[in-house]
């Protein structure tokens, strides 16, 4: 079962408890995945940079755990089963 599915099945499933379920999914984030030991000329860089239309660099953790936020704060109290995608207008790979 995918974990997409299964946040939206378990929003329906807590939430007559006033529970929100969501969950987000950030792409190219500087010092996370395959990015952590690549070096700054590497080519590969320069290609998930250009995928970025939004200012033409990598996400952060800060703009991650400012998505966070969103969710856990009472501005998100209505959104739940949702999935928020923190790619600097790239598309879903």
């Amino acid at each position: 079962m995918s974990a997409r599915y299964t946040v939206e099945v378990l929003a329906q499933e807590v939430g007559d408890r006033g529970i929100t379920v969501n969950s987000v999914l950030p792409t190219t984030i500087e010092g996370a995945g395959v990015f952590t030991e690549v070096p700054d000329d590497h080519p590969m860089r320069a290609a998930a940079r250009a995928g970025r239309p939004l200012e033409g660099r990598f996400g952060t953790v800060e703009d991650v755990a400012d998505a966070v936020e969103y969710f856990v704060g009472p501005l998100a109290s209505w959104v739940s089963g949702q999935h928020l995608l923190i790619s600097g207008g790239g598309a879903q790979q």
